[in-house]
Parts: C-alpha cells; structure tokens; sequence
C-alpha cells in the first residue's frame, strides 16, 4: 500500500472535522469516540483515493505506449468498486462476445430450460494476455478476440474474463487495444500489463 502524507492527512482531517462541526486544537487531538472515527474514515478515504489515482495513471500510461486506444474496465464482482479507462468509448468486440454467450446459454441450464448434450471444440492455443502477468495461482477465465492486420493497424486486440486470486474476491475485466500500429507483443504486454495493474489496485483488500 501506498504510505499516505501525514501533512495531506493532517489538512483533511482537519478541514473535514471543520466541515462536520467538530472542534480540534492545533495538534489536533482525537480526544472522543467520534473524533476517532471520523479519523479512521478520512484515511480510509485518502487511501482509496491514492489507490485508484495511481491505478489511473498506470493505465494512461499503458494507453499511450500501445500504439493503438486502449480501453479498460475492472469491477470487484457484487460491489460497486470499479476504474476503467476509455470505458465509455466503442471498440470491435471480436469473439470476446463468446463469453457473454456461454454466460446466457448457463443461466439457461442453471434453469433447467437447456441442456448441454453436445461435444465443445477448443482451440489448442492460449494467449496469455489477462493471465500473463498476474501471480502464480490466480484463477483465470477468459476469451480473447483479434482482428486482421491491414495497412499496418491491427484493428482489434481484446481479452474479457474473471479474475480470482488464491482467497481473493473476483474481479471482472475487460482490456481491448483497438486500431494498434505496435506488435502484438507489444498489444497482448498491454492487456496483460493492464490487468496486473487492475489487480495490484484490489490486492491489499481482498
């Protein structure tokens, strides 16, 4: 975790014990039950913050050494805590719409409204992408999706999946490089490289 500025922390607090209406003395002394929490909720705040600052500027960074757009989505399944990047821009989705699909046609089983009785073909191949970063035992499943390369431009580079570290909770991602002159080397180090920052963000809190 990140250490948090004791001067940073000094000037929230106080400001938000102004805010609040409760009193402080220059040395700021936490003298009753509630001085104390609101404290606790300050830092818990200042942490967060810095954790998903640092998260965003990892992911600026990545987006401009891709050669392409880059865009990220992260959530801890169940809750509300996300970050992304270009989230909202468009990008071609390619065959991560499978995993979506197969998501459906479970639920569907799940009820009882569809039964798998046929033989699934898998390909021999695995890019590592997502997965190809993140520590020994993470729990990956994924599907990624390409697209040609034309005039020097690889129009899509994508992988979506579940995240789930050794006791961790799951987080949900989705990396796609879009319109990308770098090698796919350099595209799949992106995506990896994007995930492991996303799961850097969420480790000291699982």
């Amino acid at each position: 975790m990140e250490a948090i500025n004791a001067d940073l922390v000094t000037s929230a607090v106080a400001k938000y014990f102004v805010h609040i209406g409760i009193s402080h003395g220059p040395d700021l002394q936490l003298t009753s039950y509630d001085e104390r929490v609101h404290f606790s909720i300050v830092i818990v705040m200042l942490t967060l913050s810095s954790q998903s600052s640092e998260l965003a500027a990892r992911l600026a960074d990545l987006g401009s050494r891709c050669g392409g757009e880059l865009g990220v989505f992260a959530q801890i399944i169940g809750t509300a805590d996300s970050a992304g990047l270009n989230e909202t821009h468009r990008f071609p989705r390619q065959s991560v719409d499978k995993l979506p699909i197969a998501m459906a046609i479970l639920e569907q089983v799940d009820r009882k409204r569809l039964t798998l009785r046929e033989k699934v073909r898998l390909s021999t191949g695995d890019a590592q992408r997502i997965k190809g970063l993140l520590p020994s035992g993470t729990s990956v499943a994924h599907k990624t999706g390409t697209n040609a390369t034309r005039n020097g431009k690889t129009a899509a580079t994508n992988d979506i999946g579940i995240v789930t570290p050794p006791g961790g909770r799951h987080l949900a991602i989705a990396v796609f490089v879009k319109d990308s002159s770098a090698a796919v080397a350099a595209r799949e180090g992106a995506i990896a490289q994007a995930a492991s920052a996303a799961s850097d963000r969420w480790a000291v809190r699982q």
